[in-house]
């Protein structure tokens, strides 16, 4: 039996026949461990880019990245001020009409507690360089918490303040970096990123000018006010001297002893012995009315409380002088004609504003 060729022959091929199914597993758990390692290779990479992406440094370097190539909106979304949504200067349209944006920054130092962190960075401004510190927050729930991915929540960043006062009556059609101003007379706090933000103002009429000016956002945190004052024109400061004189004549135009809201009166009264008639004031020298700059503290009564108010302040010098005459009767029988030594006279108040081409004159209360 052991000399049968043909069992020799079915010895000789069932043996080798395992092989392949070796080789097989062999090449599977190679692959089974190349793709493993892929996977866990591309996890770890993941998981460390994730971490780089979350410190607290990368998302001031995103915040500042998107102020200095104008993506305002994007970095107000990052910032979390939905409060200042509305704010006319925190668009990218408003920082393309400024200049002075910041063209780089620089990362100096990051220090880390249990809680927040804190971010300096150096911010660099055509005039200048100056520096700020980003505070962030820890956040709660960061579903990569178990990985040692924080949530960092960035603050919200105090932009600079700027107070604007438009010295000028009425309402002024303006903008500050190519947006409306929106200007109704009262003052307004807007927030801005840094930049030089410029004002222009529309036609203000054939009275008064209001110049164009600027205001210079430089880093973040300050406090800048833009406050430019109307300039009188020719025709504005005598339409202010007309309406003074035009108050003068009927105060002059007056047959009382004391013209009521007047500057000027006779001491005295009537004699009860006598009978006055065709009494009457004189102007026998005008004062000379001087209108000053545009005042900002000045608020007159017919001013809303809550408007920034404003006003020309209008004063005589020199004074002017006015005389008083009458006709008299005495129950004596004696008659004749009085008439009084001069009389300073003069003109003192304000200018509020102009309608239907003139001037608004409020006088001083002289009682």
């Amino acid at each position: 039996m052991l000399d049968d060729p043909q069992a020799s022959v079915s010895a000789s091929t069932v043996r080798p026949s395992r092989a392949p199914n070796v080789r097989r597993l062999v090449v599977l758990g190679t692959v089974a461990v190349i793709v493993w390692l892929g996977i866990g290779t591309t996890l770890a990479l993941g998981i460390a880019a994730l971490a780089a992406q979350s410190r607290p440094d990368r998302i001031v370097t995103t915040y500042l990245s998107d102020v200095q190539h104008g993506r305002i909106e994007a970095a107000q979304r990052i910032n979390h001020q939905r409060h200042l949504v509305d704010e006319p200067l925190l668009t990218d349209k408003a920082y393309a009409g400024a200049t002075d944006r910041v063209t780089g920054f620089r990362v100096l130092g990051t220090s880390v507690s249990s809680a927040s962190a804190r971010v300096r960075a150096s911010i660099v401004q055509q005039s200048g360089t100056t520096v700020t510190s980003f505070v962030l927050h820890r956040g709660a729930g960061s579903p990569l918490g178990f990985l040692g991915i924080d949530k960092w929540v960035l603050r919200s960043t105090d932009l600079s303040a700027i107070t604007v006062v438009l010295g000028a009556p009425g309402r002024i059609s303006a903008t500050v970096a190519g947006v409306d101003l929106g200007w109704k007379g009262v003052k307004m706090t807007l927030h801005a990123f840094p930049g030089d933000y410029p004002l222009k103002v529309a036609d203000t009429g054939p009275f008064f000018t209001l110049p164009g000016a600027s205001v210079d956002a430089r880093g973040f945190g300050g406090h800048e006010t833009l406050k430019p004052a109307a300039q009188l024109t020719a025709q504005g400061t005598q339409a202010i001297i007309t309406a003074g004189k035009t108050w003068l004549t009927a105060c002059v135009h007056s047959s009382a002893l004391e013209p009521s809201g007047c500057s000027f009166h006779l001491i005295g009264a009537v004699p009860a012995d006598e009978v006055w008639t065709d009494r009457g004031w004189t102007l026998v020298r005008p004062p000379t009315i001087r209108v000053s700059a545009w005042d900002f503290s000045c608020h007159a009564p017919t001013q809303a409380d809550f408007s920034v108010g404003g006003c020309w302040e209008v004063t005589s010098s020199p004074l002017g002088a006015v005389t008083f005459h009458a006709d008299y009767r005495a129950t004596a029988g004696d008659s004749g004609r009085i008439r009084s030594d001069p009389i300073p006279a003069e003109v003192r108040g304000i200018a509020t504003s102009f309608t239907d081409g003139r001037a608004i004159f409020q006088s001083i209360d002289w009682q």
